[in-house]
This record gives structure tokens, sequence and C-alpha cells, in this order.
């Protein structure tokens, strides 16, 4: 019923969200009978104004705005209301989604807001309801979080698992705070005690998206997840982070252009996911992603140097790891990852707004060129030494002959 009221509501004012109509009625709350009688009275009263302003002064004083002082709707608005809803005023009000004293709820049907956490109803508990004890707030070690239940993590993991952030940020916190603690600490009803949650790409995906919130209790809590999903070894599933790196690190930068008081922890957060990828998807990979958000943010509309300077600072970090014990993998790729690195440095270089880079984006592409040279004097002395074992074998055999 609250769906074809919604319906009959937007089809009269022909307007969209549903949300934006209930903020035009002026809802606040939940109504009595009487009071969901004005607030359709009003309804008529908007949906003659909008239609006398279509047709401006063709109908006249034939088309009215007001219809005196009464409350109650016209015959004709309450016929066709009946028509779209199938029932009268008395049975359309019976029929909505009440609270627990009686009132329609009306901020519901219209999608102002999810149902209050003190309102009870016969459907499987809310997030708020089945994580009531979990705190809404930072909470910097996640060992000292609540124990979950199954049910918690459930719910908390289906509703990050849309990858949307909910308008009630606190949701969020709740969700997040939920995951980090069975994370750590496991389900307080699993018979298992070393049993953890599966770490996949979805629920990367899921937190980096949050880390850009300018609520700093919710980008907190967001860093601290991924941070911790990036140190968390047994429980990541196969190629995670090679699916998940571009998304995490976005994350981390959106973090540090979001607000200055969660910076630093973004640039930090943002060093252990790139090693961590580093280490799942390779040297390359990483670099590759990294300075595509460089780029990306280089070339946006409005460039910010911290953003930047964060990103070239991750580089360098992975760069450093390309010294005398770097594998033969990583030193195949030593000249693309020289070449995408110094690509996004020339990129920042060339852009005005981004003058307080300039000094990182220098030094970066300096360590991208010393890399790539030792690179190339380490290869020239393996060949060399490789020639003379070669020689130092073929020599015998010439003298015996």
């Amino acid at each position: 019923m609250g769906r074809r009221l919604s319906n009959f509501a937007v089809g009269c004012l022909q307007v969209t969200p549903t949300a934006k109509f209930g903020s035009m009625l002026g809802l606040m709350g939940s109504t009595t009978e009487e009071e969901f009688k004005q607030v359709l009275r009003h309804l008529e009263t908007l949906t003659l104004q909008r239609s006398a302003g279509k047709l401006g002064k063709l109908l006249g004083e034939h088309f009215p705005t007001e219809q005196g002082a009464t409350n109650q709707c016209s015959s004709d608005f309450a016929k066709s209301l009946q028509r779209a809803c199938g029932a009268d005023l008395d049975g359309i009000f019976r029929r909505l989604p009440l609270d627990r004293n009686g009132r329609a709820d009306l901020l519901r049907v219209f999608g102002m807001s999810s149902a209050p956490k003190d309102e009870k109803s016969g459907e499987k508990s809310s997030l708020a309801d089945a994580c009531a004890d979990m705190p809404v707030d930072y909470i910097e070690r996640a060992i000292d979080l609540p124990r979950v239940t199954s049910s918690m993590l459930e719910v908390s993991t289906e509703h990050l698992s849309s990858n949307e952030v909910a308008q009630d940020w606190t949701c969020d916190v709740l969700a997040l705070n939920t995951l980090r603690s069975s994370l750590a600490l496991g389900c307080s009803d699993h018979q298992d005690e070393c049993w953890r949650p599966k770490v996949d790409a979805t629920l990367i995906k899921a937190t980096s998206v949050r880390c850009g919130s300018k609520r700093p209790a919710l980008s907190k809590c967001a860093l601290r997840m991924l941070a911790e999903l990036a140190e968390c070894e047994g429980a990541s599933a196969a190629n995670v982070w090679d699916d998940a790196a571009g998304t995490a690190f976005s994350g981390c930068l959106q973090a540090i252009r979001a607000t200055k008081l969660t910076a630093r922890m973004a640039e930090e957060t943002l060093t252990l996911v790139a090693k961590r990828v580093a280490k799942e998807a390779g040297l390359f990979t990483a670099v590759k992603e990294l300075t595509g958000c460089i780029d990306a943010e280089s070339q946006s509309k409005v460039p910010q140097a911290p953003v930047v300077v964060g990103g070239l600072r991750a580089v360098r970090t992975l760069l450093d790891g390309l010294g005398a014990n770097a594998d033969q993998q990583q030193m195949s790729h030593v000249q693309e990852i020289a070449d995408l690195t110094t690509g996004a440095c020339d990129s920042v270089l060339e852009t005005r707004r981004l003058a307080a880079a300039f000094a990182e984006a220098r030094a970066t592409k300096q360590s991208a060129a010393s890399q790539s040279a030792a690179s190339r004097s380490r290869t020239c002395t393996k060949s060399d030494i490789d020639s003379s074992s070669i020689s130092s074998t073929r020599s015998p055999t010439k003298s015996e002959g």
C-alpha cells in the first residue's frame, strides 16, 4: 500500500525521487489518521497549483488552487486516490506501515529515512538493532571492540556489499566495526575459535569507497579497516588485491582530499596497501594502478597537491623495494615501472596548480631513473659474469685439443 500511495503522489506532482515529494509536503515524522487526511488535502492543493501553473491563465477561476478552509479532500480527488490504491482513505491508513503508537510512518513510505531503531516489526532485525552493542565511533584497535555473533556479521556484510555509502553514516560505522571485530576476534558463537571471515575483493572495495567520507569517524574506521585487511594474511582469498587495487588506492587518496583530519592516516594506509598489492599482485601492477590514480588527479578540474604528494610517496616506497634483493620477475619490469613513474611525474610537473607537489614529483622521477640505471648496470654485470663463466668452462676443452 505504501508503494501505491507513493506512486500516486509522484504521478500527481511529477517529482522524483519520492523523498523530494516528502520534503515538499513538509513531512517530519509519523502521522495520526486525522493528520494523514490533512497531508492528502495538501497534496491535492499542490497538484492543483502545479496544474494551474502549467496551464497559466487558460483555466482562470474555473481551476482554483484553494478550496476554502476545509481539511477534507474533494470527492474527485478521493475517487482518483481510491482507484490508484484500491481502498478508501480509512482503508489506506490502516494498510500503511505503522509505528508502535499506531501512527502512519510516512517517512518510510516516501523514502525519507529508514525506520527508527525503537520501532518493532516482524521482519529480521535491522543493522542498528542487530549491532546495538557496537560503538558508533572510531576505535583504534580492533581487539578493543566487542565480540560479534554470526548474525551480526551477516547483516553487516550484506550492508557493506552494496558498495554505496549509506545516507546515515552511523550505519556504515556499525558495519565496519562489526567486520573489524570479526577479523580480529572471530565470532563468539562459532565452533572454531580460530575461524575468521574470508577477505574478498568485494569487501575491500566496499571499505575503500567509504574512506573518502567527510565524516572523520567513518573515514577513520574505513581507513583502519583497510589497513587491517592489508595486514591480514591467513583469511585472504586468491587474487583479491589484484582485483581491488585501483579502488583501494583511490579510496585512500580520496581520504586525503576529503579532510585534513585523516590525511596522515590515509597516507599510512596507502603505503600498507601498496606494499600488500606489490606482494600479492606484483610490483608492476601496484605501480601501474597507483600512477593511474595520480594521473587522474592531475587531469581533474581541481587537482589537489596533497593528494598527488601522497600518491607519489607511496610510489617512491615501492621503488625502494627494487634494491639488490629484488627478484627476477621484478627486475624484468623495472624499465616499464620507471616509464610509468616518469610519465606520472611529468603529468604533475605540467600542471601549475600542483606546484606544491613539484619537489616530490622531481624526487620520485629521479628515484625511478636511478632504479632503472641500477637495473641496467646489474643486468650488464650479470651478463659479463655469465660470459666469463662460459669462457672459463670452454678453455680446458680447447687446450686438450
